[in-house]
């Protein structure tokens, strides 16, 4: 497997945390934190490397999350309130009451692949899921909320893969209570090669526990990964899902059609931080803060290691590849 590193953006003012691109608009969002000033930044960067925007704060952000169709960009503060930021026209909308006073809001999640519900989970255990209109602008009442007794640090959207006939529409809106019969009314002009929405979310909880919960707001168990869950990803190609833990370990399983789990394996990696991406469909790269990086190859079982050459530390890897 041959790796590219292209050149590198502008030197940031503080610690980078997280890198993130938009797989249809050709951006990359950033964000950091000095702690010396207590200054917390997020920078959006065009294709070529260019800086369009920033926004600047005296916290730290806790979460930097893209539309999955538009080039609108959700962060979420420590001081618990999230930014919805239109990086087209520069529209910004900051919400502070989707969480308690007190209570701060540390992941969230898009619905796929409209967007059209954003899920929360709280530092207190509690996820939601809140309604979003075409401008991802937000309904402040839950469309659902559960409790998860452990606490919990992940979330994620399953997108469904090819189902797009009248059928398949007609089955997700009765379960998101929607009208059945007007989806196939001729006024409506439907568009019969739309994707259907999936509004169901897995949820890692911080004793390994993960749960789905469905259209309808059921929460439902599902297996346990090796320890507390800090971070899922997702290859729809495959349909595996990947567990990043607290132990700096990682667990995959195979997710079927009715988004029940089976295991497929699971890697023990060293080091004090973990980040990792799909570098290609089941191939997944990952850095544990060292000069090297580590390829997982699921289908094949194997395991390879590149040294970056200049043998500079790697904290954070993304990889622009549309999985």
């Amino acid at each position: 497997m041959t790796l590219f590193f292209d050149h590198a953006l502008p030197e940031l003012a503080g610690e980078c945390d997280e890198i993130l691109f938009h797989d249809k608009e050709q951006r990359l969002a950033v964000s950091s934190y000095n702690p010396a000033t207590n200054q917390g930044v997020v920078t959006v960067y065009n294709s070529n490397g260019v800086a369009i925007d920033n926004e600047v704060k005296h916290v730290r952000p806790l979460k930097i999350l893209w539309h999955p169709q538009k080039a609108i960009l959700a962060v979420v503060w420590a001081s618990g309130s999230v930014l919805i930021w239109n990086t087209v026209n520069g529209e910004k909308t900051e919400h502070s009451e989707l969480a308690p006073d007190g209570v701060t809001i540390i992941n969230l999640a898009w619905s796929q692949p409209g967007g059209k519900r954003l899920a929360s989970i709280q530092d207190d255990g509690v996820v939601k899921s809140f309604r979003a209109n075409a401008k991802a602008q937000l309904q402040l009442k839950p469309a659902w909320e559960h409790k998860i007794p452990s606490g919990a640090g992940a979330i994620l959207c399953r997108k469904q893969d090819g189902a797009s006939s009248d059928l398949a529409k007609m089955a997700v809106a009765a379960v998101s209570g929607e009208d059945l019969f007007g989806q196939l009314h001729p006024s409506r002009s439907m568009d019969l090669t739309q994707t259907v929405e999936s509004l169901g979310f897995f949820v890692g909880a911080n004793d390994g526990k993960i749960y789905f919960i469905d259209a309808k707001g059921q929460l439902i168990e599902c297996l346990a990964a090796p320890a507390g869950i800090t971070e899922f990803k997702f290859n729809i190609e495959r349909s595996i899902l990947v567990t990043v833990c607290k132990d700096i370990s990682l667990a995959a399983f195979r997710v079927t059609p009715d988004s029940s789990l089976m295991e497929l394996g699971k890697i023990k990696l060293s080091g004090k931080t973990i980040s990792c991406d799909w570098a290609a469909p089941g191939v997944m790269v990952s850095t544990t803060g060292d000069s090297s990086l580590k390829i997982w190859d699921m289908q094949a079982s194997e395991h390879h290691l590149v040294q970056n050459e200049d043998g500079a530390s790697m904290t954070s890897v993304a990889c622009h590849n549309g999985t």
